[in-house]
């Protein structure tokens, strides 16, 4: 069974992470007394992005529903481009993702292999993520949104990072960092400070550790996969 199986074979530092990063967020929330759907959406989000780190197929289940209760949350607290973007954009490249993940494994419960994006890709990618962010950022204003710059600058960077997780690249961890740690920035900066908006921004602060846990275990497959995947898909 595949998500079982996803749990095996990990190192003790590891199960550790997951165990610490589950217990600290999950303790401090309760302590807060926050809502359940905010803790509930919290366990299911932190076990996904290990997962991910983790190149595990697994992770895009955990997605699917966490972005449902997590969109419910930010658009509680007026973040409607996050909102948005979880229920809209996330949910189906979910399903894209994890279609996709389990064609490209290199065997039964192994990981998959990862890829790169050549310059140009890169060059391309980066201009079109400045105009969309200026875009939405200017559809964010006219309905009134909260913090309209760093909301849309998370939601485009949100977009295109779930995209290139999708197709396998290792640069969609450079941009979790970034919309990670904006994220905090985001949550800090909500005016209605409540348990749940702080569960949160705790859960933001696990995420922005795990992204960089994610880049260097990424990385790190890749240069121990001697044969690489092309990049024409």
């Amino acid at each position: 069974m595949i998500l079982a199986s996803d749990f095996k074979g990990w190192k003790k530092g590891e199960y550790l992470w997951l165990g610490v990063s589950l217990l600290t967020t999950v303790s401090a929330s309760i302590y807060l007394k926050a809502g359940a759907m905010s803790i509930i959406a919290m366990i299911i989000n932190i076990i996904c992005v290990v997962l991910l780190a983790k190149g595990k197929v697994s992770n895009f289940i955990f997605s699917i529903i966490g972005s449902l209760l997590y969109g419910y949350i930010t658009y509680s607290n007026a973040i409607y481009g996050d909102a948005i973007m979880r229920v809209v954009y996330n949910i189906p490249m979910g399903i894209f993702g994890y279609i996709t993940w389990k064609k490209n494994k290199v065997k039964a419960d192994d990981d998959v292999e990862f890829r790169v994006l050549t310059t140009k890709q890169r060059l391309s990618g980066t201009i079109g993520v400045i105009i969309a962010i200026g875009t939405l950022a200017g559809i964010l204003h006219l309905i009134h949104g909260s913090n309209v710059i760093l909301d849309a600058t998370t939601t485009i960077l949100g977009i295109v990072a779930l995209f290139l997780m999708s197709k396998r690249y290792t640069e969609n961890w450079y941009l979790w960092i970034l919309v990670n740690a904006i994220s905090v920035i985001l949550w800090l900066r909500v005016g209605n400070i409540s348990p749940e908006t702080v569960a949160t921004l705790l859960m933001w602060v696990v995420f922005l550790l795990n992204s960089i846990f994610g880049t260097i275990n990424w990385k790190k497959q890749c240069r121990s996969k001697e044969k690489s995947v092309p990049n024409y898909e």
